[in-house]
């Protein structure tokens, strides 16, 4: 499968950054409660981290956006998803109780954020050709490597330093589909962000299929 070196960067960031924040937290709440959140937000925050430094310079290269060492930790750091994130651990850590009120509507926003991130997929993918998609052997390739290669690797090399609940949330959160942020992130970069969202399109629906096998398979204890 030959490719070009802006569709493999493409290809490579895409399958690098899971959908931790839209479908992972709510999965892993479901799953594992209040204490599975707090290994979800320490893999959101490398995940986050990776996508603002490796995957700007990949996206980048070729290109004239390439940002300098100042502009990628600023991006870095200064992004709404460190920045929720880090308050959130604040209050974990400090024990802070927010009012009913605030916690009430912080927890109904939480609820509809799988809905949202699908609605907007939806949204990219108006204008695709789903027939088109469905016979793409590329994005089929791309969901076994992201969906079911990605997971084993993180067992096999997080085992060594891991164990227990924060092995299978790290196991389970590299098993969940393609980062929902990824097209409009890309497309800042001039890459394609319908192949972008095909990637998490088709990701995001055979991961019905994928994740229930992989907490079933790899997350044993």
């Amino acid at each position: 499968m030959k490719k070009t070196l802006s569709s493999a960067t493409l290809f490579a960031c895409c399958g690098a950054y899971s959908n931790i924040i839209f479908m992972g937290q709510p999965l892993i709440k479901a799953l594992y409660g209040e204490k599975g959140l707090i290994f979800c937000v320490a893999v959101m925050f490398v995940s986050t981290l990776y996508l603002f430094t490796i995957c700007s310079i990949l996206l980048s290269l070729g290109t004239d956006k390439m940002k300098d060492s100042a502009k990628v930790l600023k991006d870095s750091f200064l992004n709404l998803v460190f920045i929720s994130g880090t308050i959130g651990f604040i209050c974990f850590a400090k024990s802070i109780v927010l009012p009913k009120i605030i916690s009430d509507a912080l927890q109904f926003s939480a609820n509809t954020t799988v809905c949202l991130s699908m609605i907007y997929i939806g949204f990219l993918l108006a204008e695709a050709n789903l027939k088109e998609i469905m016979k793409d052997k590329e994005v089929y390739i791309f969901c076994i490597l992201s969906l079911i290669i990605t997971p084993i690797i993180a067992k096999a090399f997080g085992g060594l330093f891991l164990g227990g609940m924060p092995l299978a949330v790290l196991v389970i959160l590299m098993g969940t589909p393609a980062g929902a942020l990824l097209p409009s992130f890309v497309e800042s970069y001039g890459k394609s962000a319908r192949r972008a969202s095909q990637y998490v399109f088709m990701s995001t629906i055979l991961s019905l299929i994928t994740l229930p096998l992989v907490a079933e398979f790899l997350c044993r204890s």
